[in-house]
């Protein structure tokens, strides 16, 4: 019993891993947006890109039998962390 608790345990261990690889990996692309926006004169900041994510994240959550407010709130999270990294210019 207490061997197949810690095999689903590393399991979990191992997905926490690839979300924060992905984080990662996700703010990297971010940095990245804002350098290009920054050469171009592009906003930083787009309202409609906003509401696309979290409105096709969700939907997306939906299907995959996961609360829609939850996806919305962590993106949400995202995206804040995001426009901080973008304020800091990291």
């Amino acid at each position: 019993m207490i061997v197949e608790l810690n095999k689903l345990r590393n399991q979990i261990d191992t997905i926490d891993q690839q979300v924060l690889n992905l984080l990662s990996k996700r703010f990297f692309l971010v940095k990245k947006i804002c350098r290009f926006k920054h050469k171009y004169g592009l906003p930083f900041y787009s309202p409609d890109r906003e509401a696309f994510i979290l409105k096709e994240r969700s939907d997306e959550a939906i299907k995959l039998g996961l609360s829609p407010q939850f996806i919305r709130d962590i993106l949400s999270q995202i995206i804040n962390e995001s426009m901080r990294c973008i304020s800091r210019k990291e």
